[in-house]
């Protein structure tokens, strides 16, 4: 199903109409099999939401028209652009890498209460671009949302996590978001991980002053892991909320226990050995390889457990290759400004929507 269809679909089957920045594991029936390149597949057997109802008919062109502007605002964009592309062979900045991850944290405040989210986050290009999950970089756009509510989003940085930068969305996956905008108020929501990414990048120092002319950050792998990961030894950073660490930045090394696939063929999923990540908050961590690579982005941790999941950098390359027709590279390339406003002005208001409709 096209993206496009699946936003019809999925707005059709629902328009009739405490802080949420973790998901676990889904508690879905879950196939694990092996196939020919000995990556384990999970396979899920969910089905569409039917159409039921020609009411919304009309945003089809409303979204066509919002994806054929953001198609433009690429193309224009990317005109600017020389940098070369990406590769594993490229020099790794020199710098503390840990430097280059960042806690997200939002506050909103209602007359009846105030709700605090905190999740992770990691510079992946020097021009101040993160990459964290959906599930986290969601509450962005609730900050545009007008109501009652009000809420404010900034990014904290250092060991200590001290507010340091505004930021803004730079884009979020829609496929994620629309499975998903129901558990927008859930305080246990539940999925694979599969999708749930979210680009942000920085708009201004929080101090008033000049932001820095390059930020630290970790090249992002973006070529598909082979089988020979299994075993390998990665670190994890983030923002854990536990006991012994809350608002502290930790890195923990763990190990990779298997990789799995969402029938893709490729390695979507990378299974982690306990750490001392395992906590709510380190949801948008990387996870770094023995080259200094991100090579995925913690998304879910298993019940009970302090084992965590991570989505892969080539499966969110893909993902945004599917969505929008560029890969991630050329994402984080080009007039960043001109790309926001795009992608804020036409498909985030739908996504708000979906997002508002279901806040408690």
């Amino acid at each position: 199903m096209s993206f496009v269809s699946t936003i019809i679909a999925f707005l059709v089957s629902i328009v009739a109409s405490v802080s949420i920045w973790w998901t676990e594991s889904t508690d879905r029936n879950i196939i694990i099999i092996e196939n020919a390149a000995g990556v384990a597949a999970v396979v899920q057997g969910v089905a569409e939401p039917p159409i039921t109802d020609s009411t919304y008919s009309s945003l089809l062109d409303i979204i066509n028209a919002s994806l054929e502007r953001i198609r433009e605002g690429v193309s224009l964009t990317n005109e600017a652009s020389t940098t070369a592309p990406l590769s594993a062979d490229d020099s790794l900045p020199e710098q503390d890498l840990a430097e280059a991850i960042v806690n997200i944290y939002c506050i909103t405040k209602t007359p009846e209460y105030r709700r605090i989210i905190s999740g992770t986050g990691f510079f992946i290009s020097d021009r101040g671009v993160v990459l964290t999950n959906a599930h986290v970089g969601q509450f962005l756009l609730l900050e545009k949302y007008n109501d009652q509510s009000k809420t404010d989003c900034h990014i904290k940085t250092g060991e200590s996590a001290a507010s340091a930068y505004e930021v803004d969305l730079l884009y979020i996956s829609p496929t994620w978001l629309i499975e998903h905008a129901d558990l927008i108020s859930d305080p246990a929501p539940k999925g694979t991980g599969e999708n749930d990414f979210a680009l942000l990048y920085v708009t201004s120092a929080i101090s008033g002053e000049k932001l820095p002319s390059h930020f630290p950050y970790l090249p992002p792998a973006t070529s598909p892991l082979s089988p020979e990961y299994r075993r390998a030894n990665v670190i994890l950073v983030g923002y854990p909320q536990s006991e012994s660490s809350s608002g502290v930045r930790v890195t923990s090394t763990t190990t990779i226990t298997d990789l799995y696939t969402f029938e893709s063929g490729y390695a979507d999923v990378i299974s982690l050995a306990s750490s001392s990540l395992g906590y709510k908050g380190a949801s948008g961590g990387p996870v770094i390889d023995h080259l200094g690579r991100a090579i995925g982005v913690i998304t879910t941790k298993e019940a009970g457990t302090t084992a965590l999941n991570a989505i892969t950098i080539s499966h969110i390359d893909r993902v945004l290759t599917k969505e929008k027709g560029i890969d991630l590279a050329n994402s984080i390339r080009g007039d960043l400004v001109r790309k926001a406003q795009i992608f804020n002005e036409t498909v985030s208001p739908i996504l708000q929507t979906l997002l508002t409709n279901n806040l408690e």
